[in-house]
């Protein structure tokens, strides 16, 4: 790719002060102020982005984690399991030892 400078003076461009600038450059004010027009449709659309992600950011803060779930799962069999066994403790031992008194 070749790349050719090219002067930017007053000279080159035919403007000498207190003139405004000729008028092919009319299209390029043009097209730069659609580009504004869309820089600021971006920004407002990233700013809505910003917003949205903060939202969800404190969402998942109340969230509980998998490891958190899993634990509560697991605390919770753990106690019914042990509910089981004092039963079973309770009632069939002495179920167990009638029987084997016979």
């Amino acid at each position: 790719m070749t790349v050719t400078c090219r002067s930017w003076s007053n000279a080159d461009e035919g403007i000498t002060e207190g003139r405004s600038l000729p008028s092919h450059h009319d299209g390029v004010n043009a097209r730069v102020d659609r580009l504004e027009r869309v820089v600021d449709r971006i920004n407002d659309d990233v700013t809505t982005i910003k917003i949205s992600i903060a939202k969800i950011e404190t969402r998942m803060e109340s969230v509980p984690t998998k490891t958190w779930v899993m634990a509560g799962a697991i605390a919770v069999l753990v106690t019914i399991l042990s509910a089981f066994a004092w039963i079973a403790q309770q009632y069939l031992a002495p179920i167990l030892a009638a029987l084997g008194t016979r």
